[in-house]
């Protein structure tokens, strides 16, 4: 049987499980099957609805957040939640 690589740790394997988010092929150490995504996405999940990948940091309250958990304020981000309290000091 042919030994494959996982695309995360590099480690040789039998079997590599793929990624639902971004597609990598990883052992079973780098892969949360209950959510069936790598360890790599797992972390960069937005903390809002842990559903996507984040594309930045909220400035306000420093979660990770997606496009549709986030609004782009200047250079930076606001979750949609600091934004309401933002808004509420205003």
């Amino acid at each position: 049987m042919r030994s494959l690589k996982c695309e995360i740790c590099g480690e040789e394997t039998e079997k590599l499980m793929s990624c639902a988010l971004c597609g990598r092929k990883v052992c079973s150490r780098d892969f949360d099957e209950v959510k069936g995504i790598c360890e790599v996405c797992r972390e960069t999940l937005c903390e809002i609805c842990a559903l996507r990948l984040a594309i930045g940091i909220c400035n306000e309250c420093g979660r990770l957040v997606c496009e549709d958990c986030s609004v782009k304020v200047g250079a930076g981000y606001l979750c949609r939640e600091c934004l309401k309290g933002v808004k509420g000091r205003a």
